[in-house]
């Protein structure tokens, strides 16, 4: 029921009821972040306080730089604990060795209501991707109607296509007895797709239906992958 006013024996109600609350959490953001052995970051912080609870704790993430950290694109959890700890980006991405991570955590109370500290904190992660992900190169390779040998590599981290952090990549043809037949080729770039197609060359020295070897190198986050696979080329 709304508050009332009494006043020459008339009684009026307040506009007491009506009044929102549009007061963020007191926040002192990030207080602490630890760099984990299995790649991951740790953050933590004190409690918020407010009167409309629970409060949740978004938590943001992003390479670099501290500049627009909390952007609602670097969003990659939200909490009702006092820490969290992050293994991707907030687009799925794992965190990579030797890059440094700045991390930032704003508070918001159950009516929506958010503060808006800009305090972050950074650390170098040891990289989740170089040590839970199983990374696989893969290629095709085809011979046109010209005659000119096509092909293509890409990379996967548990079956899951890589296309961030490539670098350059390179392949080596080889006869089944280990010698090379002179059709090679690096420093290829990834298209944006992540895809590394190589340059048309001519297949003259490619015998049909006879088996060779194509040794595929892919770097991707200052790592080199590679590949062995057998092929056989012809009709």
């Amino acid at each position: 029921m709304a508050d009332q006013l009494v006043f020459n024996n008339i009684i009026q109600n307040t506009a007491q009821a009506c009044v929102v609350d549009l007061t963020p959490p007191v926040f002192a953001g990030i207080t602490g972040l630890v760099a984990n052995a299995d790649g991951s970051l740790t953050a933590s912080w004190a409690a918020a306080t407010d009167s409309n609870p629970p409060i949740n704790y978004e938590v943001y993430i992003q390479a670099g730089t501290a500049t627009g950290l909390f952007s609602s694109g670097n969003l990659v959890t939200s909490v009702r604990t006092l820490n969290a700890t992050i293994f991707t980006l907030a687009n799925g991405a794992p965190l990579q060795y030797g890059v440094t991570y700045f991390v930032g955590v704003r508070a918001r109370d159950a009516l929506n209501n958010v503060e808006n500290n800009l305090v972050s904190l950074s650390e170098q992660s040891l990289g989740v991707a170089n040590r839970a992900s199983i990374y696989k190169v893969h290629s095709v390779f085809s011979i046109g109607a010209d005659n000119t040998l096509a092909g293509s590599f890409w990379l996967t981290a548990d079956d899951n296509f890589v296309d961030f952090d490539l670098t350059s990549a390179s392949y080596t043809l080889y006869d089944k007895d280990g010698n090379t037949i002179g059709i090679t080729e690096s420093g290829i770039t990834p298209d944006v797709d992540g895809f590394f197609r190589i340059t048309p060359v001519s297949a003259i020295a490619i015998q049909d239906l006879t088996h060779y070897i194509a040794v595929i190198n892919i770097v991707h986050n200052a790592q080199t992958f590679e590949a062995a696979k057998g092929i056989t080329l012809g009709e």
